[in-house]
């Protein structure tokens, strides 16, 4: 019966130090945020600021088999990646060179110097 009793209080103690704890991290994340500026969201999402990164390895090598071969089929053949990988490198090449199609992606990477101008062509 004693041990019963000994477990018993062992639990009221717990929750009383809970409790405790409770209510310190209350008055802390109070303090907290009043100590916080008020700030403005941003209003660009964060897809535009990745707009204007350099490309990856993979987003370069990627450009440079679709430059090379006549289709995405083909360059994921050569690069032994799915046709919707190397879909998906070249939309973040678009995005970060700011062009819209295939032939304007190697123009603009020729023109910066990422690509031979002889693939350009």
């Amino acid at each position: 019966m004693l041990l019963g009793r000994v477990i018993l209080s062992c639990f009221v103690v717990d929750d009383v130090a809970q409790t405790a704890d409770a209510t310190e991290e209350d008055d802390i994340d109070e303090t907290i945020s009043d100590d916080l500026p008020d700030e403005e969201p941003d209003p660009q999402p964060k897809r535009s600021r990745r707009a204007t990164g350099t490309l990856t390895p993979a987003e370069l090598r990627t450009l440079r088999a679709v430059a090379r071969h006549e289709t995405t089929t083909a360059a994921a053949k050569h690069l032994t990646l799915s046709v919707h990988t190397v879909r998906d490198h070249m939309k973040a090449v678009y995005r970060k060179l700011g062009v819209n199609t295939r032939a304007d992606a190697i123009q603009a990477a020729a023109a910066t110097g990422l690509l031979p101008a002889s693939l350009a062509s």
